[in-house]
């Protein structure tokens, strides 16, 4: 298991001569142990009152740390308290019984309490975050955000960066007075994430600039609200995301945490010599080992996408035009040795009005010692949607044959990414000694579908609900691999961008029963935006990859297995 690369810092601290409102202490410790309970390293410091309870409440779990501490003798209570008389004021609108000044000089010991944990470094680790003691409490879905802390614990984040939630516009560097008398959500304040150097800078920000704030707004506000200040007046520019007072505050984009290989330095790429076709690009391939060869089917198309999101056509009725080339490769350098047009054989009725011809996202698989195709056809789809044809491929007449649509187990508008699979039939009463032919419908619940032949419908036969982090997002993405572990594969998700992002992972399912097992961080190929991958293998202890970019720029991608571990165990409902 992956050591942690994010250590959490927190605070329980004694402000108040009595209980405000419901949270008593034991509000606060039933909230905290969800935190304990999501088994992230944490660091809290806590008034020494408190000891007793935390550390009985804390026995056997190693993951959390108690530091006792006189919140009085911390810098930012002396920095403010120690001011002439009358250099500042609590803002006129604030919760009186609630927001005491030493309940507002805790808000801004935030970066302080950071501080002293990232001094002493005790998990060793090259981010840490701020999170409030009992934050559970906002959470709707606890279980599926304690795992989604937990996966979040072990990410690799950009090297720098401060990564914070909020719920609203940057405040105007002209109108910063709006601050100094209300709440201002600009931050929500209960999550803050970034790199060592970057918090560091945070809290000397602090240190500097929080005795200007006081004398020149006449205000101790909350910290947030010097938060929008810093950032309107002082160029501090964090990482913001948009989120809510729930779940959403501890959920950021995928941008924040999925590596590059290319970055890594340890994965290479090699561009093929693919044969030009006037108007068309080499894009997305598939890879299969069959008869003792190495295969690939290469889908080209003939628009051109611009980094902004915008297709070229190259023709005047905008409309996607598929061609699908196979090659034979060479065994050792995976470099093609040929190149074929397929024909495509198809005795369905096209539909010339649909904004897509012929047949797209071609995946390969051999069952049976014989091969077929899955692929997403609008050109042939009768209902005028988006539909999965399977079919036979012929790689020594060069063609996709016997094609036929298969309906969906649902009512959608849009089919894509079918994974197929196989497995033997273990029925003694049933056997025939074939393989049974499957597909992975979709990621969660994960659901998987066997085609009925007399009614061309895939239907769900098996189902497994899980609650692990992205795979609401999840597709396809190549069909799996067979190794001593179980069966391999990539699968991919995004984000809605201009244009998307794209991020992939890598997938361990048990044998046969397909079951759910372990998965990898999220990376990136080579950049954030459309990469999209349908094809790998396994060579020796190296991933090969056959990715597109921006539907075009098609490459072979290899990097050692090593460098993409299986680190996280997937959590069933």
């Amino acid at each position: 298991m992956a050591e942690p690369t994010v250590t959490y810092v927190t605070s329980y601290i004694n402000i108040y001569e009595r209980v405000y409102g419901n949270r008593d202490i034991e509000w606060r410790t039933r909230h905290f142990r969800n935190l304990m309970l999501a088994n992230i390293n944490i660091y809290a410091f806590i008034s020494p009152e408190y000891e007793e309870i935390l550390l009985e409440m804390t026995k056997g779990y190693p993951n959390v740390i108690l530091k006792t501490i006189d919140f009085k003798s911390m810098e930012i209570y002396k920095d403010a308290m120690e001011l002439p008389q009358g250099t500042w004021e609590l803002p006129r609108n604030r919760n009186v019984e609630k927001d005491t000044a030493e309940y507002i000089l805790l808000m801004h010991a935030k970066t302080e309490f950071i501080h002293r944990v990232i001094e002493e470094n005790p998990w060793n680790t090259g981010h840490f975050a701020w999170i409030d003691f009992n934050i559970a409490y906002i959470f709707k879905e606890m279980e599926k955000t304690k795992e989604y802390l937990y996966v979040q614990s072990k990410r690799h984040f950009l090297e720098k960066c401060i990564i914070i939630p909020g719920c609203w516009g940057k405040l105007p560097a002209d109108d910063v007075a709006r601050a100094y008398d209300d709440i201002h959500w600009r931050f929500c304040g209960g999550f803050i994430l970034g790199d060592k150097e970057s918090l560091v800078h945070f809290y000397r920000m602090y240190r500097q600039l929080f005795h200007q704030f006081l004398k020149e707004s006449r205000r101790l506000v909350w910290e947030v609200n010097f938060w929008a200040w810093l950032e309107a007046k002082h160029d501090w520019a964090p990482l913001w995301f948009l989120a809510d007072h729930n779940d959403s505050m501890v959920q950021f984009t995928a941008d924040y945490y999925s590596r590059s290989l290319l970055d890594t330095g340890k994965a290479t790429f090699h561009e093929y010599e693919y044969p030009k076709i006037d108007t068309y690009y080499p894009t997305s391939a598939s890879y299969l080992f069959h008869d003792g060869k190495d295969w690939l089917n290469t889908r080209y198309v003939n628009y051109w996408l611009y980094p902004n999101g915008c297709y070229l056509f190259h023709n005047s009725e905008r409309i996607i035009e598929n061609k699908n080339i196979l090659s034979e490769l060479d065994p050792e350098t995976m470099i093609p040795l040929s190149y074929y047009e397929m024909n495509e054989k198809i005795e369905l009725e096209k539909h010339p009005k649909a904004y897509s011809h012929g047949i797209e996202d071609v995946r390969l698989y051999s069952i049976n010692g014989k091969v077929k195709f899955v692929a997403s056809t609008l050109g042939y789809s009768p209902s005028g949607r988006i539909r999965i044809m399977n079919g036979d491929y012929d790689l020594y007449t060069h063609e996709c044959k016997n094609g036929v649509v298969i309906e969906p187990p649902y009512d959608t508008y849009c089919e894509k990414n079918w994974v197929p699979i196989s497995r033997k039939n273990t029925d003694k009463d049933t056997d025939t000694g074939l393989e049974e032919e499957l597909f992975i419908y979709k990621w969660m619940p994960i659901e998987i579908g066997r085609i009925n032949r007399e009614t061309n419908t895939l239907e769900i036969i098996e189902r497994y609900e899980i609650r692990t982090p992205l795979f609401h997002r999840v597709r396809g993405s190549a069909p799996f691999i067979e190794t001593a572990d179980g069966m391999l594969g990539v699968v991919h998700l995004s984000e809605e961008y201009a244009p998307r992002h794209y991020y992939h992972m890598m997938v361990l399912l048990e044998k046969d029963s397909y079951r759910p097992l372990k998965y990898s961080r999220t990376f990136t190929f080579r950049t954030l935006g459309v990469e999209f991958c349908i094809g790998m293998r396994i060579l020796g202890n190296k991933y090969i990859f056959w990715i597109s970019r921006h539907d075009r720029d098609a490459m072979m991608v290899q990097v050692d297995m090593a460098e993409i571990p299986l680190i996280f165990d997937f959590k069933m409902n």
